[in-house]
């Protein structure tokens, strides 16, 4: 028996939930689907039709000052804590590796 495949490989790559190849139904109980990364067979539940599939997992980081900051842009100036001694001592710092 033929059967004619209803969906590009680019649909099914990169997705946020499995994508079957073969009927392009979404599977959106992925998140269930083993732990960590993880990759095996695959039963379609809409057409039945067996797949290979993996989990990736990415890891992400977010970082901002520890101060009270919720409306903090770039170029605001925050206390950094740095005695008078510190601050000289780094501006001095940036002079030489600026060869002023």
């Amino acid at each position: 028996m033929k059967v004619k495949v209803k969906t590009d490989w680019l649909d099914c790559y990169g997705e946020d939930e499995r994508v079957c190849p073969y009927c392009g139904n979404r599977q959106t109980d992925s998140w269930e689907w083993g732990d960590g990364e993880y990759s095996a067979d695959v039963d379609c539940g809409s057409c039945g039709r067996t797949f290979y599939a993996e989990r990736q997992i990415a890891i992400t980081y977010n970082s901002w000052p520890n101060d009270d900051t919720s409306d903090w842009q770039e170029g605001d100036v925050f206390e950094d804590g740095l005695s008078e001694e510190d601050e000289a001592w780094a501006n001095e710092q940036e002079k030489l590796e600026a060869g002023v």
